[in-house]
């Protein structure tokens, strides 16, 4: 199995987009309480599908719509089962038989693809298996659904097309209160569901020798009961004892002990601010050693970061689109085991250094470090970072696996998107709070809090005919009067007068007079001399001054860029603002 996970981390419709758009071959098994469903992709086309466990079949689909008669439907069947071993799916054989126009085939393989996808979107949880080993060229053994080297495939439908057909049948019975009626997207409303077994052929996605087919249903069962374990299987008490007795069969029973309760994730509780910081995180390892797998594994899973390892590498690619469509970050995780330099140097995965929104981190041992860490850093990876290596040093192997247990979690999180992207996303959210603000007290508002997640105390100024009134603040602690009451006069204020004149952001130290005298006597200085003043205009003059320092935090330069965005958007906001008052007075007055 290429790549499995969580419907609620990959949606369905992201998965065969993905499929689509990669004209990527296999079969992409949907799991829930109800039952499997299956949809089979070739070069990103959809080839068929099977819905809950096979209980919903093409021939019903055909003969209830009238594409073909029950006697038609018999004897393909019949067709089906003298063929052994070379049957063929029965919509080929419908076709190869001349008993189905092209068209109508076209019809009920799109409703039961659509009935199966509209199904898959109302369940509240489930899980997805990608199993691009199937659809090979050469080769027939069990569970391939088509090999091409056996039978020419006919039916293939756009992916995209039926998909936007799906969401608009799904919308439609979401708006109609008829999601319980999803049988009726292939006419089949009223209809018995079939029991599911394999052994008439008929509606069968997998054309599998006699010898190997086995019930749908115990396939299903057995799935669940695999996918159930799957997750934390690899860190089972007894798995766990037997990788410990296989890599520190030279240790202690208590560093054993140790390192097994590291490796299955015993007594290590992270704090709720460091597994948040990790979130949007995703790692893809590629690596052979069970011992690395395990630790990798381990970790991610106390981080709540989702992890791929696998030693297959056919699918990084599409596993790294896959998780970029979700939103996550990928951090691409390549072992570079002792010795294992290609002749020429080159990292393996290189390809993937063009990716722009993920890290490749490369993990290799002290013997690979001296030849690959610098050229590795120059071409373009995130980070060369040590593995424990028995041939390096076999007298520290269990030391160096404790040290990285205890150390990947926190060097992740540096990696993570919400630390790497903290002040841009801090940015976003700021501008889509502001565009739903109604009044300059709300834009304000919105602009206080964004600063005070930057600096320590925020104060919002109006302009008056010769001064700074203070009208909003947040942070400040005054002696005597309110900081409300602050008033600052424009006389001898050279930066003031200069953003005041040019409308423009100004951050930087500050020397004004009135700063140390008139506010700072009021609230105390701060420990950074740096200020931030930003003006906000309507109809090219400034109408407000928002005054913000660090207090007692040290300083750390905000990204200016994005406080210009901001400001221009806050600007337009108080625009229109002023347009909505002024169109609301002229409609009073008439």
């Amino acid at each position: 199995m290429s790549i499995s996970g969580d419907l609620k981390n990959f949606p369905i419709i992201d998965i065969i987009q993905l499929m689509h758009g990669t004209r990527n071959s296999g079969v992409l098994r949907l799991s829930s309480e109800k039952g499997e469903s299956q949809l089979v992709f070739h070069n990103g086309d959809l080839v068929s599908a099977s819905y809950l466990d096979g209980r919903v079949r093409i021939g019903q689909v055909l003969v209830s719509a009238g594409a073909i008669t029950d006697e038609q439907l018999t004897r393909a069947l019949e067709i089906q089962k003298q063929a052994g071993r070379d049957r063929k799916p029965l919509v080929l054989t419908l076709l190869e038989n001349e008993m189905i126009d092209e068209a109508e085939a076209y019809n009920g393989i799109e409703a039961l693809i659509e009935m199966t996808i509209v199904e898959t979107l109302t369940w509240k949880s489930g899980q997805f298996a990608l199993d691009n080993t199937n659809l090979s060229d050469t080769g027939t053994g069990a569970g391939q659904p088509y090999s091409k080297s056996r039978f020419q495939q006919q039916v293939l439908l756009n992916a995209q097309a039926v998909v936007m057909e799906a969401l608009r049948i799904f919308d439609e019975k979401m708006r109609d209160g008829k999601m319980d009626d999803i049988l009726s997207i292939a006419g089949l409303s009223g209809v018995r569901l079939v029991e599911a077994d394999t052994e008439s052929g008929e509606g069968d996605l997998n054309v599998l020798p006699d010898k190997v087919a086995a019930s749908l249903q115990q396939y299903a069962e057995q799935r669940k009961r695999l996918q159930s374990g799957a997750d934390q299987g690899y860190r089972t008490p007894e798995v766990i004892r037997r990788l410990v007795l296989d890599e520190f069969s030279d240790a202690t029973n208590d560093q054993k002990r140790q390192i097994a309760t590291i490796l299955a994730g015993i007594g290590h509780a992270d704090t709720d601010e460091s597994v948040a910081e990790s979130r949007g995180l995703a790692v893809l390892a590629i690596t052979s050693s069970r011992l690395l797998s395990t630790m990798i594994r381990t970790v991610c899973q106390q981080q709540d970061i989702y992890v791929i390892c696998s030693e297959d590498n056919s699918m990084v690619d599409i596993n790294i689109r896959l998780l970029q469509c979700q939103d996550l970050y990928p951090v691409l995780m390549v072992d570079l085991p002792h010795g294992e330099l290609s002749a020429n140097g080159e990292l393996p995965f290189a390809e993937y250094l063009q990716h722009a929104r993920m890290s490749y981190v490369l993990v290799t041992c002290s013997h690979m470090w001296s030849k690959v860490a610098l050229p590795a850093l120059a071409t373009g990876v995130r980070a060369v970072i040590p593995r424990p290596c028995r041939t390096c040093s076999p007298q520290d192997y269990l030391q160096q696996s404790i040290l990285f247990c205890n150390n990947l979690g926190a060097f992740l999180r540096r990696l993570s998107p919400r630390f790497i992207l903290r002040e841009e996303l801090l940015y976003f959210a700021c501008l889509n709070r502001m565009h739903r603000c109604r009044t300059n007290q709300e834009i304000c508002e919105t602009l206080v809090t964004c600063l005070r997640e930057q600096f320590d105390r925020v104060i919002v100024f109006n302009l008056s005919a010769s001064e700074l009134v203070a009208v909003q603040s947040s942070g400040v602690v005054a002696d005597g009067d309110a900081p409300l009451s602050l008033k600052i006069p424009f006389d001898d204020q050279l930066i003031l007068q200069e953003a005041l004149t040019t409308g423009q952001i100004y951050y930087g130290f500050h020397s004004d007079s009135a700063c140390r005298h008139t506010l700072y006597s009021r609230i105390g200085a701060p420990e950074s001399l740096e200020v931030l003043l930003l003006p906000l205009l309507r109809a090219g003059k400034v109408v407000t001054m928002v005054y913000a320092d660090f207090g007692a935090r040290p300083s750390q330069t905000p990204t200016l860029r994005m406080l210009e965005v901001i400001q221009q958007f806050a600007n337009a906001q108080v625009s229109i603002v002023a347009y909505r008052q002024k169109l609301k007075s002229m409609l009073q007055q008439k």
